[in-house]
């Protein structure tokens, strides 16, 4: 069990993480925050997909990966993979606890790997993992729309113990010119909400201003994949859900593609504004003198280099 329950029963008088002192270790931490976890995570997940599920609940996470539905280009087994690493990471954890034994990250992905192939073996599975690495430069930037459409990017903002929420968007044209923009304070929820409450904005704003072909971008893989597959499961999300996708059923084209952070710089500047701000939702005409300097880099379509992880085979 782990430390929080092995305090709340009387067994332990500290329930800490051993590698986090002063961190209590509940499931959620054991399996997902501590930082033994998270390098495993890493090697097998892409960074945008560990970013979004950061930021929902511990119980939405096991669902998620649960369930296999993770990432678009993943293998439909994900969910195998997914139960034989929490396996294995509780095991390496009890043996650091009881036995104090430490294992090297090498040898934990090893280890992984070949437990993976030997159920592959069994049931008689393609291949789940590969030999080649897992890790790979890409070099990416915004990229402007084309003749006739208008980039609508958008970002949600969460932070805090308290949860202060807000989102931002901006609408560009095919030369990265800034059209309109929106900050939108939003008050307290977590940061998939506000990614939500950031499409929901910024759609409203683009059809309100008459735009009729609109390619929407957001740097949170689960929302887009819930918006592309009209997945309204999520029953705490339920209605913010189908609000937004009541705007996919007007008369316009509209496309909602995933983007990394650094192609969504200026929409997270302005959800980042939001939050301090003493307004609801603010339409921007001007951009703020905070967002001028990755607007021009949009402009000039700089890139930026992102580690990511090759998607498993």
């Amino acid at each position: 069990m782990c430390g929080q329950e092995r305090v709340r029963r009387r067994l332990s008088n500290r329930g800490d993480c051993v590698c986090c002192p002063g961190i209590m270790e509940d499931l959620d931490h054991l399996f997902r925050r501590c930082n033994r976890a998270v390098q495993v995570w890493e090697v097998f997940l892409p960074s945008s997909v560990l970013y979004d599920q950061s930021r929902v609940m511990f119980d939405e996470w096991l669902k998620l990966n649960l369930t296999g539905r993770v990432h678009s280009d993943f293998t439909q087994d994900w969910s195998a993979m997914f139960v034989i690493i929490l396996w294995w990471l509780w095991r390496w954890r009890n043996d650091l606890v009881f036995n104090n034994r430490v294992v090297s990250l090498e040898f934990k992905i090893g280890w992984l790997k070949s437990q993976i192939r030997g159920i592959e073996d069994v049931m008689g599975k393609s291949s789940l993992v590969s030999n080649a690495p897992l890790w790979t430069a890409k070099f990416v930037s915004w990229t402007p729309p084309p003749d006739g459409w208008f980039k609508l990017n958008v970002d949600g903002c969460s932070k805090g113990s308290d949860q202060a929420a807000g989102c931002g968007g901006i609408l560009c044209d095919k030369s990265g010119e800034w059209v309109k923009a929106f900050t939108c304070k939003i008050g307290s929820c977590n940061a998939v909400e506000a990614e939500l409450w950031a499409v929901y904005q910024g759609l409203r704003l683009a059809w309100i201003e008459g735009f009729r072909k609109v390619i929407l971008e957001s740097d949170s893989a689960m929302v887009v994949r819930w918006m592309n597959e009209g997945d309204v499961s999520n029953l705490t999300l339920r209605n913010l859900l189908q609000l937004c996708m009541s705007f996919l059923r007007k008369d316009w084209e509209v496309k909602i593609l995933h983007v990394y952070r650094e192609q969504n710089r200026v929409a997270d500047l302005l959800a980042k504004l939001s939050t301090s701000s003493d307004r609801g939702m603010e339409v921007l005409v001007q951009p703020p003198l905070g967002v001028i300097q990755a607007l021009v880099d949009d402009q000039m379509t700089r890139t930026w280099s992102r580690r990511v992880c090759r998607t498993l085979q």
